[in-house]
């Protein structure tokens, strides 16, 4: 029940303590937190600075649930609970938590068939990257979720489809590029490079000028196709990004699609 509850709030929990019976090696008392719970204590040993300032996903947040089994009723009592965080919950939090990963049952009958041949793990790993090629756009949509925990002001917009959740559209931008448009929005050029991706999807990069007339990234996306809808959903999501704030004047490859939209 609590790792369902963690899911619809946005954030993941763990066991941080667990209490067996000496008799029946049954749990008897369990901490649950927040995957976030944890103090960040650096390693005093690291001396590199490559991992110094290594990754992490602590921030000694409060959350946490204390429970207690009793062997007479078998019934779990809840005996503490502490309901806050000091942390952004996220809505994605099934697919950034390795709590709520798993493999499908494709992937796990493929696992189970090389292992059965005597396949080593890192083998069976290069085959399962082989055939989910299509998880790269996914892959990249969770690093830019990651990166919009770390700081919520990071815009990110994205759109599946399909029982599979494919991504067919998905545009991001940093808080240095929203501010870029905010200054200079008046000219805006938006250039596709048609399907030079090997999943045949379209890379789109959002220019404007400066005040020293220099070109800057303003934004980046990634559309499944160069439809009326794709552009449409594009332009719709850089104005949620800026606060609404159009071009007047915009540049594009004459494509028809982007135009009527």
């Amino acid at each position: 029940w609590l790792k369902n509850y963690g899911l619809e709030q946005g954030f993941a929990i763990t066991i941080t303590h667990s209490e067996k019976d000496k008799k029946d090696g049954l749990p008897q008392r369990r901490i649950y937190t927040c995957t976030r719970g944890r103090k960040y204590t650096p390693r005093k040993e690291a001396h590199t600075k490559e991992s110094r300032n290594a990754e992490h996903n602590t921030g000694n947040c409060q959350f946490r649930v204390n429970t207690y089994c009793q062997k007479n009723d078998n019934l779990v009592y809840i005996t503490k609970v502490e309901n806050q965080h000091n942390h952004k919950l996220v809505e994605t939090i099934a697919a950034l938590a390795s709590s709520y990963q798993k493999f499908t049952p494709e992937m796990q009958e493929d696992i189970r068939l090389l292992a059965t041949c005597g396949v080593r793990s890192g083998a069976i790993i290069e085959v399962l990257r082989h055939k989910n090629l299509g998880n790269d756009a996914g892959s990249i949509y969770l690093n830019l979720i990651k990166q919009q925990q770390e700081n919520p002001s990071f815009y990110v917009d994205a759109q599946f489809e399909g029982q599979e959740n494919r991504l067919v559209w998905l545009c991001w931008m940093r808080p240095s590029q929203q501010e870029l448009w905010t200054r200079f929005h008046d000219i805006v050029l938006l250039d596709t490079t048609t399907k030079t991706n090997r999943h045949s999807m379209i890379l789109c990069v959002v220019i404007i000028v400066d005040n020293h007339d220099r070109s800057r990234l303003a934004a980046t996306a990634i559309l499944s196709d160069e439809t009326k809808d794709s552009f449409a959903w594009l332009f719709q999501s850089l104005l949620d990004a800026t606060g609404g704030l159009m071009p007047r004047l915009l540049y594009t490859d004459t494509d028809p699609a982007m135009i009527a939209s």
